[in-house]
């Protein structure tokens, strides 16, 4: 009897030992995410709100608030709209939370915290009130316009190097190339002198589709790109509406480089032609930054030379 009272006495000792384990693996876990974080669903309710409503899009509306004296901006489930059905709008708001998660980078951003408490017309069956309750906290940053703002060169070039660096990242970004789907000057904003990218509701990782004919060189590709073969863990995916089989006949291909090449185009019409203009800088650069700008409105140069041809840019003008 007594052996096996101490058994279980030890038996006991080990699942609290166990449990407390666990218990502390959690804790951990638990502070990590308020490392990363500052607001969640407990919180949230202390930002004082002074601004409401400073701006909308097709899911969230913005406010501004301040909490221990910082300005910081609140994404909200925007209101009904005939246009927009509410379950939409609620996937495009979910989206835009888990990619923004998953990505770290200065050049993007910074996501204070969230909460999602409930989704439209959950709870009782005969009375549904509330619409859904998502909530996410960011940053704070001022709007700008780049034409009218006044720069100097080292400015302008530091500016344009960052806007590189960004394209750069999302092209290796931890989710695959990303295109910046909705892109709008609008988009961007000024943090401490950074330029960051603020929505990612319409960003994805699926590159231009193509018909992939191997024995015909010629392709329906934008910007001159070649059509590839899904790569194999790709044609297999769930996430295409039928798995793709070549040795079956499938034809579907993908114009790989689409989305970067396509986030190039659009930083360089929103950007580049009033940060590199040429005639704002020394007649020495001159003649580099006019073979740079024709590259760019051809969109004829890889984000890893364009990078390179900024860097010597700055070295040129440092020394």
């Amino acid at each position: 009897m007594q052996t096996q009272s101490r058994d279980r006495k030890v038996t006991t000792e080990s699942r609290e030992e166990e449990y407390l384990n666990d218990a502390k693996s959690y804790s951990r876990l638990r502070n990590t995410f308020n490392d990363k974080y500052i607001f969640n669903c407990a919180n949230m309710h202390k930002i004082h709100t002074f601004k409401n409503d400073v701006g909308q899009g097709r899911s969230k509306s913005v406010d501004i608030g301040t909490y221990n004296g910082q300005k910081v901006v609140i994404k909200k489930l925007s209101p009904s709209k005939s246009t927009v059905r509410q379950e939409y709008r609620q996937l495009l708001f979910m989206k835009e939370i888990l990619i923004r998660d998953q990505l770290e980078y200065p050049g993007i951003i910074k996501m204070l915290g969230f909460c999602v408490r409930h989704l439209n017309s959950e709870g009782y069956q005969k009375r549904r009130p509330h619409r859904g309750d998502i909530t996410a906290v960011y940053e704070y940053g001022e709007e700008f316009d780049i034409k009218n703002i006044t720069l100097n060169i080292e400015e302008r070039l530091f500016h344009a190097l960052e806007l590189a660096y960004l394209i750069l990242y999302l092209q290796n970004s931890p989710l695959g190339s990303l295109m910046i789907g909705d892109f709008k000057d609008a988009h961007f904003i000024m943090v401490n002198n950074r330029i960051k990218l603020i929505d990612f509701d319409y960003m994805h990782n699926v590159e231009h589709p193509c018909l992939f004919l191997p024995n015909q060189p010629k392709t329906d590709c934008p910007f001159n790109l070649d059509c590839k073969k899904l790569e194999a863990n790709d044609s297999s995916s769930s996430t295409l509406t039928k798995p793709c089989d070549y040795n079956k006949g499938c034809k579907l291909g993908e114009c790989r480089g689409y989305n970067v090449k396509y986030n190039i185009k659009r930083i360089n019409q929103s950007f580049y032609p009033s940060l590199l203009k040429p005639e704002f800088f020394p007649s020495e650069m001159q003649q580099t930054l006019s073979g740079l700008v024709m590259k760019l409105e051809a969109n004829d140069i890889d984000i890893e030379d364009l990078i390179k041809e900024l860097k010597n840019l700055k070295h040129t003008r440092t020394n």
